[in-house]
């Protein structure tokens, strides 16, 4: 009698526990879904108001620029006419620096305009070759990548000369980048920002496809100046599908002039990632090695990670020809110069794809809660009336156990 009582309660455990598992698989599967969709409308308008909100961003640009053009009116000097000995030379100059002054004004107001705080919409992408349209935030944390493809604030902003870089979910909250590993070389991405329109082409790499595969600690693929197309849009997501074990690259090139390079304001605030450093990193040799190449000895690749790569890399025998060299680190003659405030390097892919772990303890809190109300609610039903009690307890515990989802989803490496 006991036993059968012990089973019966084994079993009755495991069912819902079982329960529990695919109800966490329905919420990230399609819960995120909703609500990433959710929160992509009110992006969209939000979007859409900023930029009407923005004024003449063109006429505050050619201000700039002009202020920045070398003065062609040049005073006479007192050597090449004595007979003017003495006298004040030309105001020109007073008046560039007049003009250098309001131009740095303009690119500070510029710079706080473009620039904006975490999770605020700053641009608008479309790939219509894998059906692609969607709003990007500013930021790459969990709360950030909830709402769409995240914007790494350590990279310039797409349309800026650098290397622009988005992150993106691949199955969970919209998967808006589910199919960028069916991207092929000359694919266009269109993007718009405060500044205009910008047209990127996917670069092949050397499997011919239009993506390579890497390992979660080579965030290199981020970095600046690199000698093969300098101006640049990088995406970067999970891999394989539902799984955080690697990450998949797609390099894609500016078509065309780059926008005017406007450094991220210093006091904006937090850029959703750490950086590694302020200053530009020293580059590795242009060798033609890829971040987490093992033949590229650059001091941060140990033995203990090449192992890692290589046994991950023959676990997944469809991605061994996926993973392919980027071009080399390299400051470009022809690129525009760009600020050194702009030249950073993340030292994560955020923890938008990473985890939080931070959110473990929470989920942990409140599970526990959903358990007591459980809990709770069968005590009280043995001792009063079944239906009517489970049926109070359903509200509260429901609401409980989404909370519970949301941040076992946040601790857990998204993909």
């Amino acid at each position: 009698m006991l036993l059968s009582r012990v089973l019966g309660g084994v079993g009755r455990f495991c069912i819902g526990l079982g329960a529990l598992t695919l109800l966490f698989v329905a919420y990230q599967l399609w819960g995120t879904g909703v609500l990433t969709a959710q929160a992509q409308n009110s992006l969209e308008n939000d979007f859409e108001t900023f930029l009407e909100g923005a004024g003449d961003v063109e006429t505050v640009v050619a201000t700039i620029q002009a202020a920045e053009e070398p003065t062609t009116d040049a005073a006479v000097t007192n050597e090449e006419d004595p007979e003017n000995e003495g006298t004040e030379p030309a105001p020109t100059d007073a008046i560039d620096e007049e003009a250098a002054e309001a131009a740095a004004k303009e690119l500070q107001l510029l710079a706080k305009l473009i620039w904006q705080d975490n999770g605020q919409p700053i641009a608008q992408f479309i790939i219509p070759d894998i059906n692609v349209e969607w709003t990007v935030v500013e930021g790459v944390g969990t709360d950030e990548l909830r709402d769409g493809p995240g914007h790494y604030g350590t990279t310039p902003m797409p349309g800026m000369p650098g290397n622009a870089s988005i992150a993106g979910h691949r199955t969970t909250w919209g998967a808006p980048f589910n199919r960028i590993d069916e991207l092929e070389p000359g694919d266009e991405i269109t993007v718009r920002t405060i500044q205009g329109t910008f047209t990127y082409r996917v670069i092949p790499q050397e499997s011919g496809k239009g993506h390579f595969i890497v390992s979660p600690d080579r965030i290199d693929v981020l970095d600046q100046d690199f000698e093969v197309a300098p101006n640049r849009l990088t995406l970067t997501a999970c891999h394989p599908k539902f799984s955080a074990r690697q990450r998949i690259i797609v390099v894609a090139e500016l078509v065309g002039e780059p926008a005017l390079s406007v450094p991220r304001p210093a006091g904006l605030g937090p850029t959703g990632e750490s950086l590694a450093s302020e200053d530009v990193p020293d580059q590795p040799a242009d060798d033609g090695g890829l971040p987490g190449d093992p033949d590229l000895d650059d001091g941060t690749n140990t033995e203990a990670e090449a192992s890692a790569d290589e046994g991950a890399e023959a676990d997944d025998a469809g991605d061994e020809a996926d993973a392919e060299e980027v071009p080399a680190v390299g400051a470009s003659e022809s690129s525009p110069p760009r600020p050194t405030s702009l030249l950073t390097t993340s030292d994560s892919f955020g923890e938008g794809l990473n985890g939080n772990n931070d959110a473990i303890l929470p989920a942990v809190m409140w599970g526990v809660a959903a358990a007591f109300i459980a809990g709770l609610a069968g005590f009280v039903a043995r001792r009063w009336k079944k239906l009517p009690s489970y049926a109070i307890a359903l509200a509260p515990f429901a609401l409980v156990l989404f909370v519970c989802f949301v941040h076992i989803d946040q601790a857990l490496p998204s993909y």
